[in-house]
């Protein structure tokens, strides 16, 4: 075969590409190699991505258990808590109950209460013998205390009352025919500035019959004394009713039958001076004048 032969059947040989027969399979190795790599590379990466899916499913796991453990912890810790708080209490109640100064506190609050009792049996008895006067107050209410003979009011028991720094609350009477409906409070221990010294006298308007065609707040002078019940040497006052006094001491009375606001005397007479007033325990009070403004 002669050199242009041979020529030509190189040129045949050889790919249209232009690429030389050696330099394809030199590729095609390089391409098996970086394919095989790449498959080692993903089959590491799947298997770490497996490690780290079944760690976490561990660590999941394990907070779940831990968890559980630390709530049931807290329940017995809650249980232990409560059983030491019963226990507590119950110990301290039982302490209490046996000390003397509980059982001392216990006797006064009973003692407080039965007084409690006491006095709210003697206010509904005032109350009640207040009524029934009431019922019976027509016999008076006719009868003006301007009258000859006006209407007198007997405070017996002044010591116990004194003692027991009380008050006592007179039978009512009205100023006049169809008039206003007063009474007295008597402080026998005094009140305020004449605590323990004087004894002290109020005048309070109550409800009444007529008050509906009466003018309020009430103005005038009310006058009353206290007997000498050994002589002529009464004790006499005036409660005077003026635009400078407190209308809630002289107005109507809606709520109740007694006002709650009072005037008068604090300091009416002193305890050294009761002597010729004060006959068998008994004081004698009498309002005696309306002088209506």
């Amino acid at each position: 075969m002669d050199v242009d032969h041979e020529e030509d059947c190189f040129q045949k040989a050889q790919p249209e590409t232009g690429i030389h027969p050696l330099n394809c399979e030199a590729s095609r190795t390089l391409k098996r190699e970086i394919i095989q790599t790449i498959s080692n590379q993903r089959a590491e990466l799947k298997n770490d991505l497996h490690q780290l899916k079944t760690e976490l499913k561990n660590d999941q796991q394990q907070l779940k258990n831990d968890q559980q453990r630390l709530k049931n912890d807290q329940q017995r810790w809650n249980i232990a808590f409560g059983s030491i708080l019963i226990v507590v209490i119950g110990s301290f109640l039982a302490l209490w109950l046996t000390n003397s100064s509980f059982k001392s506190t216990l006797f006064k609050e009973q003692e407080k209460w039965q007084r409690n009792f006491v006095d709210e049996i003697k206010d509904t008895m005032m109350h009640l013998e207040e009524s029934i006067t009431s019922s019976n107050c027509a016999a008076i209410q006719y009868k003006t205390v301007s009258d000859v003979d006006p209407p007198t009011f007997n405070m017996t028991r002044f010591s116990d009352h004194k003692r027991d720094s009380d008050r006592w609350t007179s039978n009512p009477v009205y100023t006049n025919q169809q008039g206003y409906k007063i009474c007295l409070r008597v402080i026998a221990n005094g009140n305020g500035f004449g605590k323990g010294t004087h004894v002290s006298v109020f005048l309070h308007f109550m409800r009444g019959e007529f008050d509906d065609h009466l003018k309020w707040p009430f103005r005038g002078i009310i006058s009353l004394r206290l007997l000498d019940q050994h002589g002529q040497n009464h004790k006499n006052g005036s409660v005077m009713y003026d635009d400078n006094v407190v209308e809630s001491v002289c107005t109507r009375v809606r709520d109740g039958e007694v006002g709650k606001g009072e005037w008068g005397y604090i300091k009416f007479i002193p305890h050294t001076e009761l002597e010729p007033y004060l006959h068998e325990d008994t004081l004698v009070f009498q309002i005696y004048e309306v002088e209506l403004h």
